[in-house]
């Protein structure tokens, strides 16, 4: 795991929502554009850019300013 790489529990706390919203979020594979999944049933990583991204009011490169609802 890369350092910058975060679980779903860490982006959760940082962004003051869910985990089950965070994986919502990333079903949809919009608001973090360069997450992935690990193999297995290890979860998902997302990069720290994606979440600074979000928390700045940017996601994606489509220019809406907050993640789903």
């Amino acid at each position: 795991m890369d350092d910058e790489d975060l679980t779903t529990h860490e982006v959760a706390a940082i962004l003051r929502v869910s985990p089950a919203t965070i994986r919502a979020w990333l079903r949809e594979g919009t608001v973090f554009p360069h997450a992935y999944q690990l193999p297995g049933k290890a979860g998902w990583r997302i990069p720290r850019k994606d979440v600074e991204a979000v928390r700045q009011g940017k996601r994606g490169q489509e220019g809406s300013a907050e993640p789903p609802r």
